[in-house]
């Protein structure tokens, strides 16, 4: 019996849900410019919105994460083991612009199957940059 196509469905659930934990640290923190995510914060904002990660896969997407150094978590008040908070590290925010600015691509970390789920339920907005030099303002010589 082959139960590749199961383990690779397994595989994409895995990284999807890696994928929505780095997805939430980067906009915390690179769109709303917050220091960091609170946990508590995180996991209120998925179960507000029906995503309901077992309590363990939540914590193997995090420890993924951290051990490929995409993300950091630390204790925000060292005697409250309740005060974790999730900070992206630049490898996270590389492979976050890279997800951004090519999404027929794979990464590092995730595959285009999984990057196009993320599209397709993505909140973050690309934007266009024009770099055209400086703009004259009125009465100045062009």
């Amino acid at each position: 019996m082959n139960d590749w196509p199961h383990e690779i469905k397994r595989i994409e659930r895995r990284q999807q849900q890696r994928l929505e934990v780095l997805k939430r640290v980067y906009q915390c923190t690179e769109i709303r410019g917050e220091p960091g995510l609170a946990l508590s914060t995180l996991k209120d904002q998925l179960k507000r919105e029906g995503l309901k990660y077992p309590e363990k896969d939540l914590e193997k997407a995090i420890c993924y994460l951290e051990g490929e150094s995409l993300i950091k978590m630390e204790l925000y008040h060292a005697n409250d083991p309740n005060s974790q908070v999730l900070y992206m590290l630049h490898k996270g925010i590389k492979e976050m612009e890279d997800i951004i600015e090519f999404p027929e691509g794979r990464t590092e970390h995730f595959s285009v199957p999984v990057i196009n789920h993320f599209y397709a339920q993505a909140q973050v907005h690309q934007g266009v940059i024009h770099t055209h030099g400086p703009q004259k303002g009125a009465g100045e010589d062009a």
